[in-house]
């Protein structure tokens, strides 16, 4: 006697059940956006910002960071010297990701923390490295989207050096 073909009821249901709590798995997962942490951002622009320098000081060109609120990029000046420059050209751009938020920046190196600025939406703000080592004074403030977490990023006039920092 032939078995009949086929899946019963309850196999199908349980395969039906094996993938619903897979799909309510992977869609948890992929909502969240890995790597974007305020740390890990304010790591990435001390990265880019010492880029700018040290090619500011091998191309003997002046380098321009703009920091904007879901990007920076990086240009240089068109000639070499210290001189005012007039034609910049676009190096690099580093994408911020989604989960964090590049707050605003300002002159002036905020080494101790107790700050705090204001959300800037329209933000651009240069920050400039010279080949002698000198770089705009500032602090760009970082931070994650539930604004659970924040990160200031000193960049020093007189070394052109960048660190991150806890908190504001």
């Amino acid at each position: 006697m032939r078995r009949p073909r086929g899946f019963t009821l309850a196999e199908v249901m349980v395969v039906m059940a094996i993938i619903g709590v897979l799909c309510g798995l992977m869609s948890g997962v992929m909502s969240r956006t890995y790597g974007a942490s305020a740390k890990s951002v304010s790591g990435q622009l001390v990265s880019t910002m010492s880029l700018a320098r040290l090619r500011a000081a091998a191309t003997r060109r002046i380098h321009r960071v703009v920091v904007q609120p879901r990007q920076l990029s990086i240009w240089q000046a068109a000639t070499s010297g210290l001189a005012t420059p007039i034609d910049w050209q676009q190096v690099q751009v580093v994408k911020i990701p989604s989960g964090v938020v590049v707050w605003n920046a300002q002159a002036g190196a905020l080494v101790s923390p107790g700050a705090t600025p204001t959300q800037s939406a329209a933000l651009a703000y240069p920050i400039e490295f010279r080949p002698d080592g000198q770089a705009t004074a500032s602090t760009v403030f970082v931070t994650d989207k539930a604004q659970s977490s924040f990160y200031r990023v000193l960049v020093y006039h007189a070394s052109g050096g960048s660190y991150a920092r806890n908190s504001w």
